[in-house]
């Protein structure tokens, strides 16, 4: 990963280089509104803040990155041609693996869902990418 954010001596900076980090007040237009020391800080700062907490669950493996969010609708081509809708009614972690739970909107074939890893390969995200994998199946039968 590479951070845009580092912890030093307490401080919080901010990556300007490949080797160089600045305080997030360096050249900001924002000096006099923010009052570190009594802990008020811009919105800016505010910002800065909540990415370096973000890249440091990234970096503790506290952070999952999900391809979709519950309520979303997933489409799985069949072997028949017919292209099935879910709708996304869980996502879970299981054994360092992202589960998707879902329900069948329409079409044929159900189970309780699918690994996240899936997507992109036997399910996706849109009827366009499911419809083109149906397409490259005819023309090849």
């Amino acid at each position: 990963m590479n951070r845009l954010t580092v912890k030093k001596l307490g401080s919080l900076l901010v990556k300007r280089s490949d080797e160089e980090y600045k305080s997030p007040c360096f050249g900001c237009d924002n000096i006099g509104v923010c009052n570190i020391k009594n802990g008020e800080v811009c919105e800016l700062h505010k910002a800065i803040e909540k990415l370096a907490e973000y890249e440091d669950l990234e970096e503790q493996g506290k952070l999952l990155k999900l391809p979709c969010a519950t309520g979303s609708i997933l489409y799985k081509p069949t072997d028949r041609g017919i292209i099935s809708e879910y709708i996304v009614t869980a996502i879970s972690s299981c054994g360092g693996r992202i589960f998707i739970g879902w329900k069948l909107n329409s079409g044929i074939y159900t189970n309780n869902g699918i690994y996240a890893d899936e997507i992109g390969k036997s399910v996706f995200l849109t009827r366009e990418e499911a419809k083109a994998v149906i397409k490259k199946e005819e023309s090849y039968g």
